[in-house]
């Protein structure tokens, strides 16, 4: 059975946004809540939304898709009483993202490398 959009607002939650244009799909964000549990940068029983997965179209990059996604479930979650987040990252071009995430006031906390 393909998944279309209702079914996966209904399995994922309130957290899973997703972006159309003409009945197309361009863009989503997807995150969970967790609480905090021995971290450096949220204190122990705090509860936390980490951003599991943010997508654009190739198309609609550079637009203010990412970051309206991004400002929309920041704000669902606050209105949830959440006002602490996380997001992890995996790219080539790490650059850019820093860069995104910066002008949303995302900080560094930690880095894994690689050879």
């Amino acid at each position: 059975m393909p998944a279309d959009k209702n079914y996966l607002e209904i399995k994922l939650g309130i957290y899973f946004l997703v972006a159309e244009l003409r009945d197309e799909i361009i863009g989503f964000i997807y995150g969970t809540v967790h609480k905090a549990e021995d971290m450096a940068i949220i204190d122990s029983g705090q509860l936390y939304i980490e951003v599991e997965d943010i997508y654009v179209s190739l198309n609609n990059r550079g637009t203010g898709l990412g970051s309206l996604l991004l400002d929309k479930i920041l704000e669902l979650a606050k209105e949830n009483g959440i006002e602490r987040s996380l997001i992890y990252s995996s790219t080539k071009d790490m650059d850019s993202i820093i860069k995104f995430y910066k002008k949303h006031d995302y900080k560094i906390w930690c880095i894994q490398m690689f050879k």
